[in-house]
């Protein structure tokens, strides 16, 4: 299945993620060949669950993208689902590979803005500013474990 955001851009989920990430590394060469999107974005690429992940996270992503060569495999790729925050970050930057935009101002341009989500933001700033917001339940925990995924909305 290809997946088409205009007429110039277009990605395979079904490709494996090096051909969009040459430099890509993981620590079992043979899931670097074989790891595709689909299986990033369904947390079935054989990259360990999160709790496996060291708890710090790195502050960029270009440095979350190079923590992928020292983590082990611990499944076959596409064979079990194992919930996995890094591998959505790696996706995002697959999208930024092909797009040369970043993640935040391509879902600010293709999905936010499409959507009328005029109060749409990222990370615990946005959250915290928006008037209308969604409290987490554990904030302090949340954007300790997670500050590279926070989109949030108030639309």
């Amino acid at each position: 299945m290809s997946l088409s955001w205009s007429d110039q851009h277009h990605v395979d989920l079904d490709a494996p993620v090096i051909r969009y990430i040459p430099d890509l590394r993981l620590s079992d060469p043979q899931a670097t060949q074989a790891v595709t999107l689909r299986q990033l974005l369904s947390h079935t690429s054989g990259l360990p669950a999160d709790e496996q992940w060291p708890q710090q996270v790195p502050a960029t992503r270009d440095e979350i993208v190079i923590e992928f060569a020292s983590m082990p495999i611990t499944a076959q790729p596409g064979t079990r689902f194992q919930y996995c925050s890094r591998c959505i970050v790696l996706a995002a930057y697959v999208l930024e590979r092909i797009t040369s935009q970043s993640w935040e101002a391509y879902t600010r341009t293709h999905i936010f803005a499409p959507l009328g989500m005029t109060m749409a933001s990222f990370g615990p700033l946005g959250l915290e500013q928006a008037p209308d917001r969604a409290q987490p339940y554990r904030h302090d925990l949340f954007w300790a474990k997670c500050p590279y995924l926070g989109a949030v909305s108030s639309t």
